[in-house]
């Protein structure tokens, strides 16, 4: 019990960000990156990187649990945000194309 409320207290540290800013980036301890195949249900990258303390000896690495967390928002966010305004972006630039090669088709 107590171990565990020690764990939380822990995990209570740590904020999940998705997509930060430039500006906010070097107020960040650790950060994860992560490229998700959503088709294939694979990760196709994984990087982390934290900050170091007292001189350049103490890193703060999330625990496993916020570890787990984060990857669970990172494949969220690229299903249900970036993966949907990827596949618009494509679309609209596809019927751009279209539209000037059916323009040249009528020169």
């Amino acid at each position: 019990q107590q171990q565990q409320q020690q764990q939380q207290q822990q995990d209570d540290l740590w904020q999940i960000w998705v997509d930060p800013s430039s500006d906010e980036l070097p107020h960040l301890a650790a950060t994860l990156t992560l490229a998700w195949m959503p088709n294939r249900k694979m990760v196709t990258l994984w990087e982390q990187q934290s900050q170091f303390h007292n001189n350049n000896t103490t890193s703060l690495l999330p625990p496993p649990s916020i570890l787990t967390q984060a990857l669970q928002v990172s494949r969220q966010a690229c299903t249900k945000v970036i993966l949907p305004q990827l596949r618009q972006h494509l679309l609209s630039e596809e019927e751009d194309v279209e539209q000037t090669a059916a323009t040249k088709a009528i020169k």
